[in-house]
């Protein structure tokens, strides 16, 4: 009987102890701060903040209204790990061309993040290699729904409508990108590279569509200049190569793609590779 009454004692306290949890994990999904942003200068605070990863973390943005950041000096949210809604509002006169090699209207989406009904018009183009960029985020790890991208990026590599990067724990779903898009490698009209999931989503850009190699006449070239230190320690495979990696969805990807639409130009006519 005592064992069988210390196994019931023991039951009524785990009841106890689960049923003292509910209340708290309730009350701290009520009380996750929201945050409206109606201005640039909201956006721009916002930003701000948002240098610190754990800041965004238990925050809700909303836009109340389009926002417009041209002439602004906005330079994309650095990193965001709460909930960001757009609302059906967009980001207007985007222009990002610093030198961060991550670039985007948020930088890094973290893991456990969601982004989603927010549309972004605008340009990002920057000049260096291993650069990651895209319209929405540069890298997600989080979650990216019902976001639109019209625009322009240029990159040297991992350039997408909506990422840079879709991380393994990136989800990507019901987004849609329209413009250009120009990277030497992977680029994609949603992602450039995708390691996550990518649903329901629909590419209308142009990727890759023209050259900018330069094509060398063997006139140009002389013995002395291959075999020069000068030239053995300068590279010069950029005026070489082409684009490479291109896709309508994505440039690259060892994860999941699933009902997804191209009605994007992809590539330009050329010989070789």
């Amino acid at each position: 009987m005592s064992r069988r009454k210390n196994k019931w004692t023991a039951c009524l306290l785990l009841l106890c102890l689960m049923a003292s949890w509910l209340p708290v994990r309730g009350v701290q999904a009520a009380e996750r701060e929201t945050i409206v942003i109606q201005t640039a200068e909201e956006l721009l605070e916002l930003a701000r903040q948002c240098t610190l990863d754990s800041w965004s973390r238990d925050k809700q943005v909303q836009l109340a209204a389009n926002i417009n950041v041209a002439g602004q000096g906005f330079q994309g949210i650095p990193t965001f790990g709460g909930v960001f809604d757009g609302c059906g509002f967009a980001v207007v006169g985007l222009s990002l061309a610093a030198d961060d090699p991550v670039q985007g209207l948020l930088r890094y989406v973290q893991e456990g993040a969601t982004v989603e009904n927010v549309t972004v018009y605008g340009a990002i183009s920057a000049s260096g290699a291993n650069n990651t960029f895209g319209g929405i985020a540069g890298i997600n790890r989080g979650t990216i729904k019902g976001c639109r991208f019209r625009g322009s990026i240029n990159g040297d590599s991992a350039v997408g409508g909506i990422v840079g990067i879709n991380d393994t724990t990136g989800q990507i779903s019901g987004c849609t990108a329209e413009g250009v898009l120009l990277a030497q490698k992977y680029a994609g009209g949603i992602a450039g590279k995708n390691f996550g999931v990518i649903t329901s989503c629909t590419n209308n850009s142009s990727v890759n569509i023209s050259a900018s190699e330069r094509r060398l006449k063997i006139e140009d070239i002389s013995v002395d200049q291959l075999f020069s230190p000068e030239q053995l320690t300068q590279s010069k495979t950029t005026d070489l190569r082409g684009h490479t990696d291109s896709g309508g969805i994505t440039g690259y990807s060892t994860g999941i793609l699933e009902n997804c639409v191209n009605h994007g130009t992809i590539g330009y006519q050329h010989m070789g590779y």
